[in-house]
């Protein structure tokens, strides 16, 4: 189990566009081609949990 955190740089004029597709992109494939127009960078960051005996395992 890992988590990986997202930093976005959303156009500014897009934002609205953004987070209405997001609310609704069934899967990444669709949020990938949303992201593609309105965000101009992204960086993700790999983090370490501090409490890995509370992660719960999904079967």
């Amino acid at each position: 189990m890992f988590t990986v955190v997202v930093a976005l740089d959303v156009v500014p004029e897009r934002v609205h566009e953004f987070t209405a597709a997001i609310a609704v992109a069934p899967h990444y494939a669709e949020w990938l081609k949303v992201a593609e127009r309105c965000v101009r960078s992204k960086t993700n960051t790999y983090a370490t949990p501090a409490f890995p005996q509370d992660i719960v395992e999904q079967p």
